[in-house]
């Protein structure tokens, strides 16, 4: 159904302030490119492929997999049940090579180039009432964060919390590593989020014809960088 937006309804809406929006969101996964930041320096852009996931629901929700309990939300867009690789983008610092932070991480629905971006959401989440530069997102405070499928959610978190001591230990290696509980088969790919503890969100791609093409999740190591391709 089309809904007509009156020009008093249109006139509000342009004088309230754009939620955040997401910046150079393709070129973060084109490797080699030079950024430069604020502080600390100038970084260059990698890409790895982290593994894969399994969506059996098609319903993806993006957490810190420390806290997929039962109230782990699936975005309100989902996708055909399936799997979906999953790509990081570290950012390699120029003036430290040895010093790498994932700036996004990436699992791409279709190879279609993206054209237009929308905040990612949860039931009960509205972006109308979002401020200028406010967003919503997802919490961390183990360093990382992770895809996975709504419904092996719970189970997952069940048996992380059984397997805490060793389980991230191929994240925090690489940096991006998949997950598997071997008794159930359930999945997820997993990854550190930038500088560490916060909040971060998570961004839709939409092709041309409207059919998502990924889903980015950006953990502000790029923000304020200036990229130099």
């Amino acid at each position: 159904m089309h809904r007509t937006i009156s020009d008093a309804t249109a006139e509000a809406a342009a004088d309230r302030p754009l939620p955040a929006v997401p910046r150079h969101a393709d070129l973060v996964f084109r490797a080699g490119v030079r950024w430069e930041l604020p502080r600390p320096g100038a970084v260059v852009t990698e890409v790895r492929e982290a593994g894969a996931v399994r969506l059996g629901s098609g319903r993806l929700v993006v957490a810190d997999p420390g806290h997929l309990d039962s109230e782990a939300e699936p975005f309100t867009v989902g996708v055909e049940p399936g799997e979906y690789p999953v790509e990081v983008a570290p950012a390699r610092f120029a003036d430290d090579p040895e010093h790498l932070r994932v700036a996004a991480a990436r699992l791409v629905v279709t190879r279609e180039p993206a054209v237009s971006w929308e905040l990612a959401v949860v039931a009960g989440q509205d972006v109308a009432d979002l401020g200028e530069d406010e967003f919503y997102g997802f919490g961390v405070d183990t360093g990382t964060a992770c895809f996975v499928d709504a419904d092996a959610a719970a189970a997952l978190g069940a048996w992380l919390d059984d397997n805490h001591d060793t389980a991230y230990d191929g994240v925090f290696e690489a940096h991006a590593a998949p997950m598997r509980d071997p008794s159930t088969g359930h999945g997820l790919v997993a990854f550190t989020s930038g500088w560490g503890d916060g909040s971060y969100p998570t961004w839709i791609g939409r092709a041309a014809d409207g059919g998502v093409t990924c889903f980015v999740v950006d953990t502000f190591v790029l923000h304020g960088a200036t990229p130099r391709p």
